[in-house]
């Protein structure tokens, strides 16, 4: 992770002692933090795969085909990082890279039937 000197001794302190460690090692651990990096490198995922789960349900016109195809990509992407040195693949990233496409798909169709009942 990348430096965390700039935040103050207490914030660090109180994120060190709330990680959520699922696992030892491998695929299927899992590691959940408050680390300003950490949070934002899963917020851009899940940005990311929200969009992407849109994009594939607008092309596709079918929710389970665009998660399945969200899901797939999320699997190629943590098959590459097991190649790449430094990175590592988790069985947690790819559910909560493929639940974001859904989660986007949701409140589009939410909003949308929303908005067309006006």
């Amino acid at each position: 992770m990348a430096s965390d000197a700039w935040l103050p001794a207490k914030w660090r302190q109180f994120i060190a002692q709330h990680v959520l460690q699922f696992g030892t090692s491998g695929f299927f651990s899992y590691q959940i933090s408050l680390y300003p990096d950490f949070v934002l490198h899963k917020l851009g995922h899940i940005v990311f795969f929200g969009v992407l789960g849109l994009f594939f349900c607008f092309a596709l016109r079918g929710i389970g085909k665009a998660t399945l195809l969200v899901g797939l990509f999320a699997a190629v992407d943590e098959g590459h990082q097991y190649f790449v040195v430094g990175r590592s693949a988790r069985l947690g990233d790819i559910v909560i890279d493929t639940l974001a496409g859904l989660l986007f798909i949701g409140l589009w169709a939410v909003g949308y039937g929303i908005w067309a009942k006006r």
